[in-house]
C-alpha cells in the first residue's frame, strides 16, 4: 500500500512539472525579440523543406519537459504544443532541430553567459539537425535557446 501512495505521488509531481512556464508567454517573448529577425537575416528561417515554417523540439532530460516550436518564415513562433512528440519522431533532421539538455543546463543556458557551441562542448546540450546550418547560423540559434532556456 505504501508503495502505491509513494508511486502515485512521484507520477502526480512528474506530470504537474510536464509543461514550460508558460508556453505562451515564451512564443510572445521570442516574437517580440530581435531573435526573430535574426533566424531570418542568417537565413535560418527558409530552409524548412517545403513546409512553411520548422519545428524545433526542446526537451528536458529526466523529465516529462518537452514542447514542440513551429517557426515560419518571418521567424516567428506560430505553434507551440506543449508536449513535443517522441524523440524518435520523425521530423526531418535535415531542416528540424531537437534540443536535448538536463535542466540545470537549460538553466545554465538561461543565463546567457555562453554561447551554443560552449554548451555543445561542455555544457549538456545535445541536438538533432542539420548540423552545418547550426554551425553557420549559431547568433540566431543562441537567440533562440536563451529565450527558451528562460522559460523552462
Amino acid at each position: 500500500m505504501k508503495f502505491t501512495t509513494i508511486l502515485v505521488a512521484l507520477l502526480a509531481s512528474a506530470f504537474a512539472l510536464s509543461s514550460f512556464a508558460d508556453t505562451k508567454t515564451l512564443a510572445e517573448d521570442f516574437n517580440k525579440s530581435g531573435g526573430a529577425s535574426e533566424l531570418v537575416s542568417s537565413g535560418w528561417a527558409k530552409n524548412d523543406g517545403g513546409k512553411n515554417f520548422k519545428i524545433v523540439q526542446i526537451f528536458v532530460n529526466h523529465s516529462f519537459q518537452s514542447i514542440e516550436l513551429h517557426i515560419n518564415k518571418s521567424g516567428k513562433i506560430i505553434t507551440w504544443i506543449d508536449s513535443a512528440k517522441s524523440a524518435d519522431s520523425s521530423i526531418d533532421t535535415d531542416v528540424d532541430y531537437q534540443f536535448f539538455a538536463d535542466i540545470e543546463d537549460w538553466h545554465a543556458i538561461s543565463k546567457g553567459e555562453n554561447d551554443f557551441m560552449y554548451h555543445l562542448t561542455v555544457g549538456g546540450l545535445a541536438f538533432k539537425g542539420p548540423m552545418m546550418e547550426a554551425m553557420s547560423k549559431m547568433q540566431a540559434i543562441d537567440q533562440l535557446l536563451l529565450i527558451i532556456a528562460k522559460n523552462i
